[in-house]
């Protein structure tokens, strides 16, 4: 999104689920997280199925400081989690696993 006008608000494919804000009549209408994703793909999962009945927006003024862990590149059970869950991913939107 390196063409957008970061300093106004603009659609987005994605939000980092570190902070989300979402209206509980949107998220009920979406139902909500899907229970199947254990950690990593869910808010991506969720952003694509917002995007279908909604927008999902950037706002300038939004901010948020994440201490980024990168939790599954330095442990095996999380990685095992985060292939998991992008296989569950791609699986689930039709995109076919390379």
């Amino acid at each position: 999104m390196q063409y957008e006008d970061y300093s106004k608000p603009f659609q987005v494919p994605f939000g980092q689920g570190s902070f989300l804000v979402i209206k509980t009549e949107l998220f009920k209408r979406i139902n909500g997280f899907d229970e199947r994703y254990f950690m990593y793909m869910e808010d991506a999962d969720l952003c694509k199925r917002v995007n279908q009945v909604s927008k999902l927006m950037y706002f300038p003024g939004a901010t948020v400081v994440h201490k980024w862990q990168r939790g599954s590149r330095k442990n095996k059970k999380l990685f095992k989690y985060h292939i998991e869950s992008m296989r569950y991913y791609f699986k689930k939107w039709g995109y076919k696993w390379i």
